[in-house]
């Protein structure tokens, strides 16, 4: 794209910039890659990212003199304040650890000429000053490419998902889910997709529509109205706006974007290191507690409803339960995550296609199987999604344990959690089948070898 076509204002821009560095001798060239040249240039968002290729590394006082041109430029106005210029050694500039001088925006710093940089600027730059291609850049091998993005979502972004604040600022949230998207292309396919193809790509990692949009408004700079995340609050309340929508039935398909936001939710929180310490976490002392102390006592306020039989039936399966010796062993083989902790259908709303999951209550620390086994089966194409987008957004296969051995555990503490409730809202047939549940999950588990603590399949 020559540079007549850029947006008037930014042109004149570049022009200024351009006459003023290619009147120094140490300059060898201008280029310009990013939005502005694959046609994705927004003026409400983009930067307008600028490569100069120098003779060498910028000095004290090269680096002042540049500090006052990038001065002057940026008190014209306009589009100025976006402009970004880094400044790289020709004979280094396919090293992309390098420090290099970098004017950002209204201040000079550091950066460097990252990989997937040198590949934007390979292929798809343009040149205003001095010779195409540019001197010592090439096209980089997609699997240098694929190498870098995944080493900075599995390292850098997977820290900034860690810091809760800034999750709080539209800027972070457009910015860190654009990435998404973009990582995915280049991971599976090798490709460089510009941000507007990467909204659209959105709804295939279970981002609502909604919000997508507001994304593509904020980026063409159009007025965004944010729907309040809670209507009121008080120290151990909360309300939360009306969601649209009816139950999903059970044995419904379970919409797309309800599996992709639970694979994202679980990767995002992988480990649940970082989560307060007031959500409970299902321990195997936390497992004896519900046991004993909740379900134990909820079977006793409902024996009226059902044959003596069944409830000493009940009882004794729950007692066996809590003190299985494979509990401390399956827990400790299932990394933790956090949960809604009450996912089944009456608490999954669906309108237009668009799963909300409701009912946020029992949210807790535990396997992330036991957010996916009252909605979907093991083997299904569901559990295939949910697997896809965990490993698009880590760079990592689900661990093989989420599932497998995720799903034993979870046959066992569904139906003995939703016991109490089995006893006092359902016949007794059904509350025998929930113990017939029970009874199989305690046979697959003895199954189980346990040796220093751990879990082997003797099945």
């Amino acid at each position: 794209m020559p540079a007549t076509e850029f947006p008037p204002d930014v042109a004149g821009l570049l022009g200024r910039l351009r006459d003023r560095l290619a009147a120094r001798e140490d300059v060898v060239g201008v280029y310009v890659y990013g939005s502005l040249v694959t046609g994705d240039y927004s003026p409400a968002a983009s930067d307008i990212d600028v490569i100069v290729l120098v003779q060498r590394k910028p000095g004290t006082a090269m680096t002042r003199e540049l500090t006052e041109m990038h001065t002057a430029l940026a008190g014209t106005g306009g589009p100025a304040g976006q402009l970004h210029c880094l400044y790289v050694t020709a004979d280094s500039a396919s090293d992309p650890e390098r420090l290099c001088t970098y004017w950002f925006g209204d201040r000079m710093t550091q950066w460097q000429m990252k990989l997937l940089t040198q590949a934007e600027l390979a292929s798809a730059g343009v040149a205003l000053y001095g010779p195409w291609p540019p001197p010592g850049i090439k096209p980089v091998p997609v699997a240098d490419l694929q190498a870098a993005v995944h080493a900075e979502i599995t390292g850098y972004w997977r820290r900034i998902s860690r810091k809760r604040r800034c999750w709080l600022q539209d800027s972070w949230v457009d910015h860190g889910l654009v990435v998404l998207p973009r990582a995915e292309a280049m991971l599976t396919t090798g490709d460089l997709i510009t941000k507007s193809e990467a909204i659209s790509r959105l709804s295939d990692l279970g981002v609502p529509g909604s919000l997508a949009q507001e994304i593509r408004r904020r980026r063409d700079g159009l007025p965004v109205t944010v729907s309040k995340p809670l209507v009121a609050w008080g120290s151990d309340w909360l309300i939360t706006p009306l969601a649209p929508g009816s139950p999903l039935a059970w044995g419904e398909a379970v919409p797309a974007n309800l599996v992709g936001a639970l694979a994202a939710l679980h990767a995002c929180y992988h480990g649940a290191a970082d989560l307060p310490a007031a959500i409970p976490r299902v321990t195997p002392a936390w497992w004896q507690a519900l046991c004993r102390e909740w379900v134990d006592p909820g079977l006793s306020e409902h024996t009226a409803r059902h044959p003596p039989e069944t409830t000493a039936r009940a009882r004794a399966l729950v007692s066996r339960a809590a003190g299985h010796p494979a509990a401390s062993a399956v827990l400790a083989g299932l990394p933790p995550t956090l949960l809604h902790g009450d996912v089944h259908p009456g608490n999954v709303l669906v309108h237009a296609g668009q799963a909300t999951l409701i009912d946020w209550g029992s949210s807790r620390a535990g396997p992330a199987a036991l957010d996916l086994a009252n909605l979907v089966a093991a083997g299904s194409a569901d559990v295939a999604h949910y697997a896809r987008t965990w490993q698009q957004l880590t760079g990592q296969p689900l661990p093989a344990a989420t599932i497998e051995l995720g799903y034993r555990w979870a046959a066992l503490q569904i139906p003995v959690q939703y016991l109490p409730w089995t006893a006092a809202h359902r016949p007794t047939r059904d509350v025998e089948a929930a113990l017939d549940q029970i009874e199989r999950a305690l046979g697959q588990l003895r199954s189980l070898g346990i040796r220093d603590g751990s879990c082997r399949d003797h099945g």
